[in-house]
């Protein structure tokens, strides 16, 4: 299991949007957060929107092909997993080193 921990701070809706709309707080880790202009961001999608979807609109794309994880509220998902409700998503990319 992942765990994950979240400042509230950084997760402070500024403004609302439309409705309907499903809000999705973005924890970008390592060159994907530097990619995204920082760590933390919120987004709203449409209700069914898949994460496959999030992550093209973010211009992620790529980062799906060489491996990035995807996690909703701290367990692993798959691309094609829907968000329905307020969800923390974290995007993980692939660690390599030596």
């Amino acid at each position: 299991m992942v765990t994950f921990c979240r400042p509230q701070r950084a997760f402070i809706k500024t403004r609302s949007g439309p409705e309907g709309m499903v809000e999705v707080r973005l924890l970008a880790f390592g060159p994907v957060g530097e990619r995204l202009g920082g760590r933390h961001h919120v987004r709203e999608v449409a209700p069914g929107t898949s994460l496959h979807r999030l992550v093209i609109d973010l211009g992620l794309e790529d980062w799906l092909s060489m491996g990035m994880a995807l996690a909703v509220d701290g367990t692993h998902v798959d691309a094609a997993t829907e968000i329905h409700a307020p969800v923390e998503v974290a995007l993980l990319p692939p660690v390599s080193g030596g």
